[in-house]
């Protein structure tokens, strides 16, 4: 059997919202998901071809597959697109310095500064050890932050407070 990781990637399928599935239920859901899958691929390899599934923004999934079967699923009712996986890396980490921000002008000093605010991301991944995510001179979190860290308390510190 030829290594086939070799040539695996993955794609982003989307799909359009499943109007003829009878049930919305998680399980339902993947199984109608599974099917677009090529049939070439032996029921007990799709499950470790399937990356991530989709349901709450956008109707689809994410899978490692060749390129001839990205091109080949394209044609099948129901697939919006098809895309490659791209990783985008940051341009800066110094967003107030790049956006040309200054602490005593404008509407960032009149809302100090954002002192107190709690700020909520969604994020495809954060890399805690990153310099971005440094708590030098941070103070504690908010004693209202219910929130947990997944990354245990080893990782997450007083500027990374959930992830």
């Amino acid at each position: 059997m030829a290594i086939e990781g070799s040539s695996l990637e993955t794609y982003i399928v989307y799909l359009q919202k499943p109007q003829r599935l009878a049930s919305t239920r998680l399980g339902a859901l993947h199984r109608w998901y599974y099917s677009f899958l090529p049939l070439s691929i032996a029921r007990a390899r799709k499950q470790s071809r399937m990356v991530h599934m989709y349901r709450n923004v956008i109707s689809g999934f994410a899978a490692r597959l060749t390129g001839k079967e990205a091109e080949d699923m394209r044609m099948k009712d129901g697939v919006v697109s098809i895309i490659p996986e791209n990783t985008l890396l940051l341009h800066t980490t110094r967003t107030p310095q790049f956006l040309g921000l200054s602490q005593g002008e404008g509407l960032w000093n009149d809302l100090n500064l954002g002192k107190g605010m709690t700020i909520g991301v969604v994020d495809t991944g954060v890399l805690p050890q990153h310099i971005s995510f440094s708590d030098e001179g941070m103070p504690s979190p908010p004693r209202k932050w219910r929130g947990k860290c997944d990354f245990g308390a080893v990782r997450c510190n007083k500027k990374l407070i959930g992830a």
